[in-house]
């Protein structure tokens, strides 16, 4: 169902509080059939029919299903987006700040894997269909770290760098912190723990603050992601 087109210049009109709510209500009952039925069994009929409407007017906020798969990954995506922002943007030094990140970083992944882990596995499969989510996820860590860098860099706590090589390399080295593979698969062989991830970012501050032989860092070929790494979490 197509939205009508708005004359040259008009701007669309904001929602109401009840639109609001309308559709916070949907995308509510949209999660509950993706938990119980998964994304292929997941319909706009049985959405509409849980939250006793038509399924006419669920279309009048999401034209398609896969629209609506969009809202659910684009509410994830900024809330991830503050998370990063706010943990950046923290008043302490840039080497705490880096570590209080990834520790914040892995109990978040832990703690929603341990509350649903099928929704959590569903969740990275819908999103692995969806590169440019992937790669908006990306943008955002790959900011927040730059910007630790660069204020560390700033205050004369690190050596001069190249900042986003150096926030390249901080993402890689801590893959095992958040990827689903080594979290959820490879936990009970490696633990990554909040000693373990201490330690790491500690050995990382540690290359970046010598002054007196600071990493030589190469400049990277960066690739876009890979819309078919399904396992994979958009770290």
């Amino acid at each position: 169902m197509d939205k009508p087109l708005l004359p040259a210049g008009a701007t669309p009109a904001s929602p109401s509080a009840e639109e609001v709510q309308t559709r916070r209500r949907i995308l509510a009952a949209a999660k509950a059939n993706l938990r119980r039925y998964g994304a292929g069994k997941t319909t706009v009929v049985d959405i509409a029919r849980d939250l006793g409407m038509s399924h006419s007017n669920v279309y009048r906020f999401f034209r398609t299903k896969v629209e609506l798969l969009d809202a659910v990954v684009e509410e994830w995506l900024l809330d991830e987006e503050l998370f990063l922002a706010d943990m950046a943007g923290r008043d302490e030094a840039a080497g705490a700040r880096m570590e209080a990140l990834w520790l914040a970083l892995l109990a978040r992944k832990r703690l929603k894997h341990a509350a649903d882990a099928e929704f959590v596995d569903l969740y990275y499969r819908i999103l692995a269909e969806r590169p440019a989510a992937i790669a908006r996820y990306l943008a955002a860590s790959q900011a927040a770290i730059e910007r630790i860098i660069a204020d560390g860099v700033r205050a004369g706590k690190f050596a001069p760098l190249d900042v986003p090589e150096a926030a390249r390399v901080v993402r890689s080295a801590t893959l095992a912190l958040v990827d689903p593979g080594f979290l959820y698969v490879a936990a009970p062989l490696w633990p990554a723990n909040e000693a373990h991830a201490r330690n790491l970012v500690r050995a990382l501050v540690a290359g970046f603050a010598n002054h007196v032989a600071p990493p030589v860092l190469e400049t990277s070929v960066t690739e876009a992601p890979r819309a078919d790494n399904a396992a994979s979490d958009p770290h």
